[in-house]
């Protein structure tokens, strides 16, 4: 499965965040026991620049939070949300009809004092 997040097709990119989004949700207890690293994928998502797949992005990172809150951590936030601050810092790449909303709704998903803890 990794092996598509890394393909040069973003059609195959974007169908590999959908399945994630899904598999998030049908086999938590699978994803439950390697949430650290699910997570990782999911951020790292944010450094993929193509266009096409943003919403699709959005959606599997939404998912896995409203899914796993309790992976990020004010341990692991700065690691974990390094790539959507880039994302960020780039200006949404454009994308600010698609990302504020998404935006919102990632932040609402992460617990409080994650968003509170000086880094």
């Amino acid at each position: 499965w990794e092996q598509m997040s890394e393909s040069e097709s973003p059609l195959v990119r974007k169908s590999y965040y959908q399945l994630m989004a899904a598999v998030f949700l049908e086999r938590r207890a699978c994803i439950e026991k390697r949430k650290e690293r699910a997570a990782s994928a999911v951020f790292e998502a944010f450094s993929d620049e193509s266009v096409s797949i943003r919403v699709a992005v959005w959606d599997m990172a939404i998912s896995f939070l409203r899914t796993y809150s309790g992976v990020v951590n004010t341990d692991n936030v700065l690691l974990l949300l390094q790539d959507l601050f880039s994302f960020l810092d780039a200006g949404f790449e454009g994308l600010e009809d698609v990302s504020y909303p998404g935006l919102v709704v990632l932040l609402r998903s992460l617990p409080e004092d994650t968003l509170m803890s000086p880094a």
